[in-house]
């Protein structure tokens, strides 16, 4: 029986040699093309017929090959609008303002939409679907559906949004409970005594052991580098800590500092004379006040960057004075943590320390006195 091929169910007989290689280019064409309709009239039988197809098929079949510009709507190539976040839950601080949150879009989007409406201080933006915003409510997760839409069609993608308080760990701090040395902020160093013999006392908070009485040679060091993690150069920071005062500070009585003393550098906190003190290495920040001697009191100094030092007593501001000397601007370097003076140079302090504290930030009236009050900072 002679050889036959098909093209869109046509069947084309015996064909000769010299037409192999249209014959093999047809026959490719017709299937690629799929189903061709080429309403002929004639006999179906003729060879003449068979040819009218086969040429028909190869004439055709630039219609099987979507042309650029071309409005044929089953090949036309088309993108499907798509829209998604790089994750899908998200936590988001109290009243701290958020990273704008960018999805990936395929196309360009006519509206944003989200339900339900995202928590309080969120927005988004009507044309990128970018999320943005303060968020001022707490609440637990919650789900979101945005849909982006444009003139193809809508797509769809779902977050979580919980909002939560801000807790501000101390980047050291030293709570001396029981008589520990030990750091319970972020920075994890520890103390020994370096000088004289420092004595266990009641803390702050009546806590049997809680807190050291020192005698005007007593001090608590560091290793070198011990201050390694703490702000350097003009960095923001808050310094503070509870004192119980023997006799009222005269001449300069440093509480506690760190940096390097012999390059000029170091920080501390204190008094100079009758005054509160942000020590800055003869770029000092001075502001009058009379502490009053054994009782405990909560003193803290916060420094904004610039020259500004804010000075607060038990948990309110009693006001801010500006950095002057010589010396300036701060430029602290590392060295060490030293409580109870300035060593090699004295200065010591003399009476009870406890819950020493550093914050890598210039903390708000607010936290301040959630330090005062002792609940955790959920600043700034």
């Amino acid at each position: 029986m002679a050889n036959s091929y098909a093209c869109n169910g046509f069947r084309i007989f015996e064909p000769s040699a010299k037409q192999s290689a249209v014959l093999f280019l047809s026959v490719f064409v017709c299937f690629s093309c799929g189903n061709l309709k080429f309403n002929n009239s004639g006999d179906s039988g003729t060879r003449a017929y068979v040819e009218t197809q086969i040429w028909n098929c190869i004439l055709k079949s630039s219609s099987c090959f979507p042309q650029h510009g071309g409005s044929d709507s089953a090949t036309a190539i088309s993108m499907t609008l798509s829209i998604s976040y790089s994750i899908t839950q998200y936590s988001f601080a109290q009243n701290v303002s958020i990273s704008p949150i960018q999805p990936a879009i395929t196309e360009t989007v006519t509206s944003c939409i989200v339900s339900p409406a995202l928590p309080s201080g969120l927005t988004i933006d009507n044309t990128t679907c970018v999320i943005s915003g303060t968020p001022t409510t707490l609440q637990t997760t919650s789900n979101y559906s945005i849909t982006a839409t444009n003139a193809k069609g809508s797509a769809n993608a779902s977050i979580g949004i919980s909002v939560v308080i801000l807790v501000i760990p101390a980047l050291v701090q030293f709570e001396f409970s029981n008589g520990s040395l030990a750091d319970s902020g972020t920075q994890g160093v520890s103390l020994t005594t370096a000088g004289g013999s420092p004595t266990l006392g009641t803390g702050f908070d009546g806590g049997t052991n809680g807190s050291y009485s020192l005698g005007g040679s007593d001090y608590f060091t560091t290793v070198i580098g011990g201050d390694l993690g703490l702000p350097m150069g003009a960095n923001p920071r808050t310094m503070c800590a509870w004192i119980n005062p023997s006799v009222a500070p005269s001449g300069n009585s440093i509480i506690f500092r760190y940096g390097l003393v012999s390059a000029g550098t170091a920080v501390g906190l204190g008094f100079q004379n009758a005054n509160l003190a942000f020590f800055g290495s003869g770029f000092d920040a001075l502001l009058p006040y009379t502490i009053s001697t054994n009782t405990w009191s909560h003193f803290c100094a916060t420094f904004d960057g610039s020259i500004t030092v804010s000075f607060y007593i038990n948990g309110s501001l009693v006001g801010a004075a500006s950095l002057a000397g010589s010396s300036g601007p701060i430029n602290t370097t590392s060295d060490l943590i030293i409580i109870g003076g300035w060593d090699p140079y004295g200065y010591y302090w003399i009476g009870g320390v406890d819950d020493v504290r550093i914050y890598g930030l210039a903390l708000s009236p607010t936290s301040i006195n959630q330090i005062y009050q002792g609940i955790p900072v959920t600043g700034p």
